[in-house]
């Protein structure tokens, strides 16, 4: 038998999906949809006049377990999907976002090697990615959350989480870039609103000089 793949599209899963023979992946014994990569997104995070970069180095700490490589996407029916790709999230988006603000900006997992001195650390996890809506307003919704805190504390100087929530339209890649897009907005709304630039700012950029030997008492 001559089998073929169909392309088609489906209102309630990621737009153009390559589905199983069995009729655009419809059946009612489900299927498993080709994977929604954020490679195809082209996020343009807006560029803010920065008039002074944080002079520490920002650490943006990829953990598997918050920010994982590849996500299923939840209430797809009898559907199967996942985003892949994911950590370009924070590998990419993120980072092109905090170049505006920080001099320095990097990427580490918890087992690389970090900058010696004072520096920010940021934690980023993403939780779930789904649909919800009727059949004429499905939408993507991404609940994810951001922290940042001083390497030498373990309280977060800020802390965000938030729901991103964009009507699946426009096929993948419009998509994709608008769910990133908000997310980002309102990152950085809360960023702004919250003057974390000016208390980020006063912090010192140099680890405090060690104290010298007691006096000898004479």
């Amino acid at each position: 038998m001559n089998r073929r793949l169909t392309l088609c599209f489906s209102l309630s899963s990621l737009f153009l999906v390559v589905a199983l023979p069995a009729g655009c992946g419809h059946s009612q014994t489900g299927g498993t949809l080709s994977p929604v990569d954020l490679k195809i997104a082209e996020v343009r995070p807006p560029a803010l006049m920065v008039a002074q970069k944080v002079q520490r180095p920002l650490v943006i700490l990829l953990q598997d377990d918050k920010l994982p490589p590849e996500l299923e996407i939840r209430n797809l029916k009898n559907m199967r999907q996942k985003v892949i790709s994911l950590q370009l999230f924070a590998t990419r988006d993120i980072k092109q976002v905090f170049a505006q603000y920080f001099k320095t900006v990097m990427v580490v997992r918890p087992a690389d090697k970090r900058p010696t001195g004072p520096h920010i650390v940021a934690d980023v996890r993403v939780d779930s990615i789904g649909m919800t809506g009727g059949a004429y307003d499905r939408r993507i919704v991404m609940s994810w959350a951001f922290a940042l805190r001083p390497s030498e504390a373990m309280a977060y100087l800020y802390s965000y989480a938030g729901e991103s929530t964009v009507l699946n339209t426009g096929g993948p890649k419009d998509a994709l870039e608008r769910l990133l897009g908000q997310a980002l907005m309102g990152l950085m709304k809360g960023y702004t609103d919250k003057e974390i630039q000016k208390k980020l700012l006063m912090l010192p950029t140099s680890s405090p000089a060690p104290k010298g030997p007691a006096p000898t008492q004479i």
